[in-house]
């Protein structure tokens, strides 16, 4: 079946290439539009609801995985099969976790592109419009100086910024500290009960014990942690314990 398809990336020589290697090697798939930016990628989205989109990172406007995110979001029936294309292998664990369908390295071969086309076609016939619900004994990877730690995504307490390094509180008072800012940690975690209750703490809201409203307000974690809730926040959280209340 014929599919159609966007191209979402910022260099014109690299965006040309990919829309002539689709055209020589995928013939079953169709682009309708080219895009620079996440603002011209929403727009063409509109228009023309593709089937898929091949998604650069690293945008002018942007991160990509960020317009994963808002379609993953908008609990819509439209929900296109998404394409990484990037020269960074470092973003492949945060990618999945969104249920992109393939991830290719820079530069593209007609081997891999042919690959992702055969992924865009199996996931219109086993995964349809409904994206998977998360799964919390996922496993991320968390690259430290030293090695890299593979943890279950239950196991992360919290995650507090240190400028452009990110410490994990992990369940059993372990500790990891990561070369990712709280953005980054906070977009790989999008879709797993996780939410930024202040510039530079994110949290995992299974910990939460108990939130006190006075005095600023300031939340109190199953392990016995106390953080502070900026007043930016503070609407955001009480709107979501007002859902889960009798």
């Amino acid at each position: 079946m014929k599919r159609t398809c966007i191209i979402v990336e910022d260099e014109p020589l690299l965006r040309k290439a990919l829309q002539s290697l689709l055209a020589m090697n995928c013939p079953e798939l169709e682009v309708l539009s080219l895009a620079a930016s996440l603002e011209e990628a929403r727009k063409a989205i509109n228009r023309h609801k593709p089937d898929a989109i091949f998604l650069d990172l690293k945008l002018p406007d942007g991160f990509g995985l960020e317009l994963v995110q808002e379609l993953k979001l908008s609990q819509q029936e439209y929900c296109p099969a998404i394409v990484v294309t990037t020269a960074f292998e470092e973003y492949a664990v945060q990618a999945f976790a969104l249920n992109v369908v393939a991830y290719l390295l820079k530069p593209v071969n007609p081997e891999d592109l042919s690959a992702s086309v055969e992924e865009i076609q199996r996931y219109y016939h086993h995964v349809a419009s409904e994206p998977a619900l998360p799964d919390e004994n996922q496993k991320v990877a968390l690259f430290t100086a030293e090695r890299v730690e593979l943890v279950s995504i239950s196991e992360i307490i919290r995650c507090q910024s240190h400028n452009n390094y990110t410490e994990i509180f992990l369940n059993g008072g372990k500790r990891v500290i990561i070369s990712k800012s709280l953005s980054e940690v906070e977009s790989g975690l999008q879709g797993h009960n996780f939410m930024r209750i202040h510039q530079s703490h994110l949290l995992n809201l299974t910990y939460l014990q108990s939130f006190e409203k006075l005095a600023g307000g300031h939340i109190l974690l199953s392990d016995g942690t106390e953080l502070a809730v900026s007043q930016k926040n503070k609407t955001k959280l009480l709107d979501y314990l007002r859902k889960r209340s009798f």
